[in-house]
């Protein structure tokens, strides 16, 4: 089913070049049956005339597309709002300990709440 549908793909984005690989397999026929200036050999058209209008065909055969304006109703604005907060807390060491041989690393983080132990 995936290959059915790549297929599909490939078909649809190589239509406008269909024409073109058209000319280039049946181009005796189209140059000598299907030429408009075959009787003018100067212009040295070989089919290229028939090429230009298939190719204008696949051009005009394509959906145009409209582009109409879309009209939004505003009716409801739908507005959120999310207020937070948030509490933060400074770790950052003091200077005056850096030059010290003792360091208290230690650091405690205040909560409001605390946790019970499991009851057995």
């Amino acid at each position: 089913m995936k290959k059915l549908y790549i297929i599909i793909v490939l078909v649809f984005i190589f239509r406008p070049v269909m024409p073109v690989v058209e000319y280039m397999v049946n181009y005796d026929y189209i140059s000598t049956v299907l030429c408009e200036n075959v009787d003018k050999p100067q212009l040295e058209c070989n089919g290229k005339c028939h090429l230009a209008k298939e190719l204008d065909k696949t051009l005009e055969t394509k959906a145009p597309v409209h582009l109409e304006k879309a009209t939004v109703l505003l009716d409801f604005i739908p507005v959120f709002t999310y207020k937070t907060e948030l509490d933060f807390v400074d770790y950052s060491f003091k200077k005056d300990f850096e030059h010290s041989s003792y360091l208290n690393l230690y650091n405690y983080l205040y909560s409001s709440f605390v946790l019970q132990p499991p009851i057995v």
